[in-house]
């Protein structure tokens, strides 16, 4: 970009390129001061036949081809014994990722990498995703896997460097202990806990998180949800006396009526 971080002057090739032969180089870094702006590019940073390059913290976003581009490698491989560009480290494989009602995110993931492929513990990033969900542009924060979780689904919670929003994505990145950063994973969409009614349900210590045992109130349901929470009521009539919500709730239902 030019110098002021968002025009466009990308080149018509890679941001920034490692050539085969150069290692141990960190794009980035662990602290804000030490990230760049990578846009507009073909690829964002291209790492050839190299191992030991870090990237760490940046901006990427708007490059018509991968953000971080690993010579040669284009998919995640089971157990990750691949080599190559940063010895082909798989990128991580992001499941739900859920906004809390106080703003911070809990993000489920694992990463396929056997510890005999990898240094561990990998430092996994969380990155708000740009406009075509395929980079990270925004970096929100990061969790350390470790050897005993390796190739395991692990949930994290932490409160992102800026607010999101239900329906904007993010992608993460993993790197290992000795600096081979992965390209960006598949972008997950952000939802928010979602709060189940049906006509069928039952009330009796149900906190109508499970789509398959709904509640059967809106009144209760609303007990039970926290500021921004979705409450999606199956089709039917709902008796609701003297309802007092009180709360920031999205309510979604088809053909519901409420009397």
């Amino acid at each position: 970009t030019k110098r002021d971080g968002t025009s466009a002057l990308g080149n018509g090739a890679a941001g920034i390129l490692i050539e085969t032969g150069s290692h141990t180089i960190t794009v980035g870094g662990l602290v804000p001061a030490a990230a760049n702006t990578v846009a507009y590019n073909s690829s964002g940073v291209f790492i050839g036949s190299t191992t030991k390059n870090a990237v760490l913290g940046n901006s990427i976003f708007s490059n018509t081809g991968p953000g971080i581009d690993l010579f040669q490698v284009s998919a995640n491989d089971a157990g990750d014994p691949d080599t190559g560009a940063n010895r082909g480290q798989n990128h991580p494989v992001l499941t739900p990722v859920v906004l809390q009602s106080n703003g911070d995110v809990a993000v489920t993931y694992a990463v396929d990498t056997a510890v005999s492929n990898a240094s561990y513990p990998l430092r996994v990033e969380f990155f708000l995703a740009d406009a075509d969900n395929e980079e990270g542009q925004t970096f929100l924060g990061s969790d350390s896997y470790i050897s005993a979780n390796a190739q395991n689904v692990v949930s994290t919670t932490f409160t992102p460097a800026v607010a999101l929003s239900r329906g904007e994505a993010i992608v993460a990145t993993a790197t290992d202990a000795d600096g081979n950063t992965s390209e960006f994973s598949q972008a997950a969409s952000i939802s928010v806990p979602t709060r189940y009614v049906a006509t069928t349900g039952s009330d009796t210590g149900n906190t109508c998180l499970v789509q398959a045992s709904p509640c059967k109130t809106l009144s209760h349901a609303v007990s039970q949800a926290n500021d921004g929470d979705v409450i999606l009521m199956g089709t039917g009539t709902y008796s609701e006396s003297d309802l007092l919500i009180g709360k920031r709730l999205i309510l979604e239902g088809v053909n519901v009526i409420i009397r």
